[in-house]
């Protein structure tokens, strides 16, 4: 699905207890991030769903251990620079809206968030995006500026992506990572109607 919208991820590969745990931390790269894949679990960093900076085997049977019922990842880790929010949601009586703002582990926090309409149009996501105050952090406020573009276009994927799945209720992107030159999603959870 991600490669048909064109929405980038970085690499991964799923962890068991069967898994060559060295080969894999080669295949992936150094460090990396395990995450725990679940269903019902929104918010995995506050239930210990994941763990950055893994750098050796032990690091990845540790985590087995203390999630081993569960799916997990095994996944190249993002350079830490802007994180953009993207949530949409489908409401039967009003139809698809779409969440923008500053994304990470405090995004809540910061409560920097506009809201629109979908579908919705690459010039209408700029004027939401120009809303938020990550906008002025993507746009250079700390003398670095970082490719807007590619937040947009990322976004209007997101967005082609929900209205061609009729049996999906929300998609959660949180974080997108932002590079001077593109970037790729680090956490997406799409969910189903019930």
């Amino acid at each position: 699905m991600a490669q048909e919208f064109d929405i980038p991820f970085p690499q991964y590969m799923w962890i068991t207890s069967k898994t060559d745990t060295s080969q894999a931390l080669r295949t992936i790269g150094r460090p990396a991030v395990l995450k725990v894949v679940q269903a019902d679990m929104w918010h995995r960093s506050d239930k210990g769903g994941v763990q950055a900076g893994v750098t050796q085997s032990q690091d990845i049977q540790t985590f087995l251990n203390k999630h081993g019922d569960t799916d997990i990842i095994l996944q190249e880790q993002a350079e830490d620079v802007v994180e953009v929010f993207v949530g949409m949601k489908h409401d039967l009586q009003w139809g698809w809206f779409l969440v923008i703002g500053t994304g990470g582990i405090y995004a809540e926090v910061y409560q920097d968030f506009v809201m629109g309409t979908m579908p919705i149009t690459k010039f209408s996501i700029w004027r939401l995006l120009k809303q938020t105050n990550v906008y002025q952090i993507l746009c250079g406020s700390r003398g670095t500026s970082y490719d807007t573009q590619f937040v947009v276009d990322t976004i209007f994927n997101l967005h082609l992506c929900a209205l061609s799945f009729p049996d999906l209720e929300e998609i959660d992107v949180n974080p997108i990572i932002v590079y001077a030159h593109g970037g790729t999603m680090v956490d997406f959870k799409a969910k189903k109607r019930a």
